[in-house]
């Protein structure tokens, strides 16, 4: 340890370093010791099990789905695997070093909050590793490979929707194939990780009721730890999680005056995943005024990221943009039900197809929930939620993963700066029957094809039904006395300007 002249460290200080330095050699045996596990007798049980040795769920685990074909091509795949999973050790390292060097932030705060974070962490990056490659995440691999090796990320191919690019993403999204060239499994370790950080700020910041209770802490990681979860990141590895915890640093951001912060951040998400822009105008509500320096800033940096994608890409960055408009309606999306056999517009003798006006009626849905929230002068938070709901249900696309940052910001909400205790009951109560449903479409399309069972004919009704249950009780939630409106502290942070 190299020290300031003059400066010794203090006993206390050098009494937690002793247990930290300890860790990272313990880890590093571990990551050692696995690796040399994983080559012999590893390598001769990956091929047993590809054969037959053991139960499908087993083979899958080790090997991905659908396993390799040959051996050459099995030993491979495990020992891509094997190297994900030490990285995933090393992660986790990090993560105990973090949470060792957080100060507790209440009095009471006896750590068992740390405990759970870790052991959710370890199990949460090695399946994160042991999955590899599925849905999304193998046109990830297709498109980083092609950033990397310098062609046009947003070629066109043959996909579902007809002639289209592989994606709908923003030019930031490419700059992840500097973590694929790195290793494969890599981005989909840093999008777990991601997650695990921000559950490990929940779980520290978390108010409301009994906080530091030992139920308290229970009930809050069950919800953090929920399916829709384990599905939609460790096991799809999707990525929206990243523009989750962006949107969640804007608000924050805003909440402490830091306007090009917020501007920022929302910035950044929206060049990941266009998502965000829809989120701009409520997160700079100022009752009832809007803080133009944060929206130029925003839509600046914007403007000038899909600029600089221009000159490397050139017209093909719009791609995303206009296929993102054009896309017919899948899964959850009520277009889809709409569109179906069991339409009520059949019966109607309706023939338009209203996922022809879905842009539109995203558009004025959204400016009729700003309109209502510079009303009401509902805060930038659960202002921020209830435009991220609106959008999830509405955009026609329909797929759950579009719903992760209405999930990252209503548990931010819930969790960590709540409303009053009875506002905050309405909330959670339509709040688990909506995700709750997420998270059961998550697994039984991740354990059966669910087309077979005419699941898209009414899936999207069920989701705008419980949707519609809680954007009315975030109007419930976000409407209380100014007093309960108030940013908490874990929000606004120690320090705010103007205060003393």
């Amino acid at each position: 340890m190299i020290l300031a002249e003059g400066t010794r460290p203090s006993h206390g200080a050098a009494s937690r370093e002793r247990p930290l330095r300890k860790m990272a050699i313990a880890y590093g045996v571990a990551a050692a010791a696995w690796l040399v596990l994983a080559r012999w007798p590893g390598r001769s049980l990956a091929l047993a099990v590809n054969r037959g040795a053991a139960p499908d769920w087993v083979r899958h685990l080790m090997l991905g789905f659908p396993p390799p074909a040959y051996g050459e091509e099995t030993l491979a795949v495990w020992g891509e695997k094997a190297i994900a999973v030490a990285v995933a050790l090393v992660l986790h390292l990090g993560l105990v070093v973090w949470l060792r060097r957080r100060p507790g932030r209440d009095v009471d705060d006896d750590g068992a909050w740390r405990a759970m974070i870790g052991r959710f962490a370890i199990v949460f990056l090695i399946y994160t590793a042991a999955v590899g490659p599925v849905q999304d995440y193998t046109f990830y691999l297709i498109m980083w490979k092609e950033t990397w090796l310098g062609h046009d990320p947003w070629f066109l191919t043959s996909t579902v929707f007809g002639l289209h690019p592989l994606n709908a993403y923003g030019p930031l999204f490419n700059l992840l194939a500097a973590l694929w060239a790195i290793d494969r499994f890599f981005p989909k370790l840093v999008f777990a990780s991601a997650y695990v950080g921000f559950a490990a700020w929940v779980m520290e910041s978390r108010r409301g009721p009994r906080p530091g209770s030992a139920a308290g802490r229970l009930m809050l990681m069950a919800w953090l730890g929920n399916p829709y979860v384990w599905v939609e990141i460790p096991h799809y590895g999707h990525f929206e999680v990243l523009v989750g915890v962006l949107c969640v640093a804007a608000v924050r951001a805003r909440i402490r005056d830091q306007d090009v912060k917020a501007g920022t951040c929302l910035a950044l998400g929206t060049l990941i995943k266009y998502l965000p822009v829809f989120l701009v105008p409520f997160v700079s509500l100022d009752r009832p005024r809007h803080r133009w320096r944060l929206i130029a800033w925003a839509y600046g940096l914007t403007a000038i990221g899909l600029g600089v994608s221009t000159v490397i890409w050139g017209r093909s960055t719009f791609r995303p943009i206009l296929f993102a408009v054009e896309r017919s309606p899948h899964h959850l999306s009520i277009y889809r039900f709409l569109n179906g056999v069991y339409s009520p517009l059949e019966y109607l003798s309706i023939r338009e197809r209203p996922s022809d006006w879905a842009p539109a009626i995203l558009v004025i849905a959204l400016g009729s929930a700003l309109a209502w929230c510079e009303r009401r002068r509902v805060a930038p938070l659960p202002a921020g939620v209830l435009a991220m709901v609106i959008t999830a249900l509405l955009y026609q696309t329909g797929f759950a993963q579009y719903h992760m940052v209405a999930f990252i910001l209503s548990t931010v909400w819930a969790a960590v700066d709540p409303p009053e205790a009875w506002r905050r009951r309405v909330l959670i109560a339509a709040m688990v029957p909506y995700f709750g449903w997420l998270a059961g479409f998550d697994v039984f399309t991740a354990c059966f094809e669910f087309d077979r069972y005419n699941f898209q004919e009414w899936a999207g009704l069920v989701t705008f039904l419980l949707g519609s249950l809680l954007i009315a009780a975030i109007a419930v939630a976000a409407t209380g006395p100014a007093r309960s409106r108030e940013p908490g502290p874990s929000l606004e942070g120690e320090h705010q300007p103007g205060r003393a």
